[in-house]
């Protein structure tokens, strides 16, 4: 069951398992009513569920005085409880070739009465490459071999459902989705995207700004994807995205794209990019190609922090260490979350703190004993052994229990975050859990240059670059993997006195230390800027700033945007 609009247990468990999310009435509305254009369309939904996108479409074919819209109407599902209420909801007894109880990747055309459809539409399930099980991992590497197409990565259980619809498809025919926002950002999506771009004449993806799966229990973005004019050869059509607060937004966008009244960006860049306004993307990349800017990759390599294989156990508070009783010498500090330091330069100091704060910023680090034995060897073997033999990382170390690979970054950055990131210098001298990244620069980056890019990474424009670059799932926290990060624009200002960096690095620094954020973000504009005349800096920024404002205002829920970190 892959779909559902009323509310039909399975338990929540089995949703998550299945990639279950009920689909609002009014977003199927809408979809049903694009993707059916005639009394006469034969329609198919891949995990039919419970009956949503049927019960819109019949709606709609009624609408186009189909005179027996069941007779229109096709489907399989994996579930068994999904035929019940095809037969309550749409009143749909007849299954013969028309309704399957099967895996739609197991299908093919000729399987149904039907063979090609006009329309394809439908809300597939949102299981990722790694929670999907061997079964389904070997039945859906067969559904791309009987597609002869392949996809170079892992994709999620929906790209493979979106690939296989492709086959039951007449020349000319649509698909109407509604998909997670890994469309927009995952590696294999743009794989994906390229397909639909080379065999529709044109297609359409709208970001949705309004969560419409909150009431099932989850924060996942939506996407929209409306493909129309299939063709088995390339026809390289046109792909398209633009940006839509709400469903009522969506359904005025959709249906003026249709007239052809309304365009989109072309989907060539990134979606963040894409949806920004011709004005304010002209000012973005005018600034991103000045001399002054530089990729954040091309200043340091980008590593994650090391892979402990058990958190909880390795990294640990100092009151756990006081029970454990553990020798002082067999910790060393590290940082376990970047939340935890709010400034620009990790220091002793600050580690000390968090280790009073009862923070876990403590790593057990057998490297550093010459015996383990007593209270040490203790904590050690209350590690469960079954789990010990069976865990992956563990197997991969020499020994078990000295997670510590030794490298010292220069700095951190995060992994997750919500109001943007920032550079922490690494003063202190510790490692970092795979939460975080480290940074290691090039040799040829100075104690000064180090400070003016963590300047820098705070200013408006970096800020916009890095929220370019990066990704958002669920909730809207901003991810960057270290390919993302490293290719963060920076503005790095030439012939800068070695002493003004410096104080501004202390100043910013301090700022951030009080949750001066905002000001904090002022006074790096002001730095990156300091080469412009003034009005040429205030119509940069002025622009950057609204761009950046309305980028992270699809990303983050409007009650959330509100920063209280200034005075």
């Amino acid at each position: 069951m892959y779909e559902t609009l009323a509310k039909l247990p399975p338990s929540d468990l089995d949703k998550r398992r299945n990639g279950i999310f009920y689909t609002p009435p009014e977003a199927t509305a809408i979809l049903c009513n694009w993707g059916i254009r005639s009394s006469q369309d034969n329609i198919l939904e891949p995990g039919f569920g419970g009956c949503g996108f049927l019960s819109a479409s019949t709606t709609r074919l009624l609408n186009l005085n189909c005179f027996n819209p069941k007779d229109k109407l096709f489907g399989c599902d994996i579930d068994h409880k999904a035929f019940d209420h095809l037969a309550r909801i749409v009143g749909i007894s007849d299954i013969t070739r028309r309704f399957i109880h099967n895996d739609f990747l197991k299908l093919k055309p000729n399987d149904f009465a039907v063979n090609v459809f006009d329309c394809v539409l439908g809300n597939p399930p949102y299981v990722s490459h790694q929670n999907m099980s061997d079964t389904q991992k070997a039945t859906a590497r067969e559904s791309l071999e009987t597609s002869n197409i392949k996809l170079s990565c892992k994709p999620s259980l929906w790209a493979y459902f979106l690939i296989h619809s492709l086959q039951f498809l007449r020349t000319g025919g649509r698909v109407a989705w509604v998909l997670p926002s890994s469309f927009l950002h995952a590696d294999y999506a743009k794989e994906v995207r390229d397909i639909l771009q080379q065999h529709f004449t044109r297609s359409l993806v709208i970001v949705l700004g309004e969560r419409i799966f909150i009431t099932e229990g989850t924060e996942e973005r939506t996407v929209v994807l409306l493909c129309e004019g299939w063709s088995a050869d390339v026809v390289n059509g046109s792909m398209e995205v633009g940006f839509a607060s709400d469903l009522t937004t969506m359904a005025s966008i959709i249906s003026l794209w249709d007239e052809g009244s309304w365009h989109g960006t072309n989907y060539d860049i990134r979606p963040n990019l894409a949806l920004m306004s011709d004005e304010l993307m002209a000012t973005y990349n005018e600034v991103a190609t000045c001399p002054e800017a530089k990729s954040f990759g091309d200043l340091c390599k980008i590593r994650i922090g090391i892979v402990t294989g058990a958190n909880k156990f390795f990294v640990i508070n100092n009151a756990d260490a006081s029970i454990a009783n553990l020798p002082e010498g067999s910790l060393s500090y590290i940082l376990a979350k970047f939340g935890d330091i709010a400034a620009m330069n990790l220091l002793k100091k600050d580690l000390q703190s968090l280790k009073r704060d009862n923070k876990r910023c403590l790593l057990i680090d057998t490297s550093l004993m010459d015996e383990i034995k007593g209270t040490l060897k203790e904590y050690l073997d209350s590690f469960p052994e079954d789990k010990r033999k069976t865990n992956k990382t563990f197997y991969k170390r020499n020994l078990w229990h000295q997670p510590n690979d030794g490298q010292i970054p220069d700095a951190f950055f995060p992994y997750m975050q919500n109001h943007g990131p920032s550079l922490l210098l690494n003063s202190a001298k510790i490692t970092s859990t795979n939460t975080i990244h480290r940074i290691f620069f090039n040799d040829s980056v100075t104690p000064v240059l180090k400070k003016t890019i963590a300047i820098s990474i705070l200013s408006t424009f970096s800020q916009l670059s890095a929220e370019i670059q990066g990704r958002s799932y669920g909730s809207g926290v901003l991810k960057h993997e270290p390919s993302e990060a490293a290719r963060i624009t920076l503005l790095l200002p030439s012939k800068m006195k070695d002493e003004t960096i410096r104080e501004t690095f202390n100043k910013v620094d301090k700022l951030l230390r009080r949750g001066s954020n905002a000001k904090a973000r002022a006074l790096a504009d002001q730095f990156v800027f300091a080469n412009y005349s003034k009005r040429a800096s205030e119509l940069y920024l002025n622009h950057l700033e609204q761009a950046l404002v309305s980028t992270r205002a699809r990303r983050i829920r409007p009650s959330e945007t509100s920063q209280t970190h200034d005075e």
